[in-house]
């Protein structure tokens, strides 16, 4: 069974039964493998004790706060970022575990950054219009041709396995480098990054947004809304469709010059224009 990476849990007491499936589900949840649970079949018949004192496995997950970068490899990992042409930035499991959403798609707004998950840890940037999906095996060809011309590779508690790179073809210009708090050099033979960030995903990503902000080397997307307001002039950004009617009416009863910001990838194809191009509505 070990030969599978799985945990063996040799259940073979009644009287400690609960112990065995506490740890078969502390295994499962905080070393993320698999766990089997062995009851002999002679004991599968015997009644189960009770334990009114029973506690669950979620209660005995150490409780150790968020890991911090390292300072001087965040930053190298921020030059990288400073000087890339065309970053994309992957997201996995850990990042959705990390609850670092908001943290990542800051990252990619200050670095220009495109976006891109692991199978695991698809739809988390879908509302992004600079979201390009799913990396791997699964990608579109959209994705592949953007994946191909990439000059830096971020993954952000992402393992980098075999099907996430596509057998090392997926991004084969860029440099890959990895925040994660289990970073491993080597993944299913092949050689996982090039410099490791070993960090918390929600920390590492928020660490290298203000370290980028910090020196300046914001090469982010514009927002001529907001420079509109410093001007004194009226300006919104547009993150949704539906804005346009309300800010028809308030326009027209104002009658003065605004400014209206409208985000739209030179680089990407929203999921929402793929859909429309599936059903036939435009050529792109």
């Amino acid at each position: 069974m070990t030969a599978t990476g799985a945990h063996y849990v040799r259940a073979h007491s009644a009287a400690r039964m609960y112990d065995c499936v506490r740890e078969a589900f502390h295994v499962a949840r905080h070393e993320r493998r698999p766990a089997v649970l062995g009851v002999p079949y002679d004991l599968q018949k015997l009644p189960l004790p009770g334990s009114p004192d029973y506690v669950t496995s979620s209660s005995f997950v150490p409780k150790t706060g968020r890991m911090p970068p390292d300072p001087d490899m965040l930053g190298r990992l921020v030059e990288r970022l400073a000087s890339a042409q065309r970053p994309v930035i992957v997201a996995g499991r850990g990042a959705v575990r990390s609850g670092a959403q908001a943290a990542i798609e800051e990252l990619a707004e200050k670095s220009g950054a495109l976006l891109a998950t692991t199978l695991p840890a698809r739809g988390l940037f879908d509302h992004n219009p600079y979201s390009i999906g799913v990396a791997g095996g699964f990608a579109s060809e959209i994705a592949r041709e953007l994946f191909a011309q990439s000059d830096l590779a971020v993954a952000i508690g992402a393992s980098l396995t075999y099907y996430t790179v596509d057998g090392g073809a997926l991004f084969p210009q860029a440099f890959v480098a990895q925040i994660d708090e289990q970073p491993r050099g080597l993944k299913d033979g092949m050689r996982a990054a090039g410099l490791f960030v070993r960090a918390d995903a929600r920390a590492g990503a928020e660490a290298a947004a203000r370290e980028l902000a910090r020196g300046g080397a914001i090469f982010g997307r514009t927002d001529f809304g907001a420079i509109a307001r410093g001007f004194s002039l009226r300006g919104t950004t547009v993150a949704d469709i539906a804005q346009f009617g309300a800010l028809m009416r308030e326009y027209e009863a104002q009658g003065t010059a605004e400014i209206w910001n409208v985000p739209i990838s030179d680089q990407v194809t929203s999921p929402t224009m793929r859909r429309l191009k599936a059903k036939g509505h435009g050529v792109m």
